[in-house]
């Protein structure tokens, strides 16, 4: 697996590459609080 995100610098989205299938979390994310961002991007880089 490989995890995403993408950003405007405001919101992120969050995105898993398993095989040949995206998996896209519709659910925009703000910056604040950037204690939740920081988490998922911790955890992709953990488990990625």
């Amino acid at each position: 697996m490989i995890y995403g995100c993408v950003s405007s610098g405001i919101l992120w989205r969050f995105l898993k590459l398993e095989g040949t299938v995206v998996t896209i979390d519709l659910t925009d994310y703000a910056i604040t609080p950037v204690d939740r961002i920081l988490g998922y991007l911790t955890w992709m880089a953990e488990k990625g």
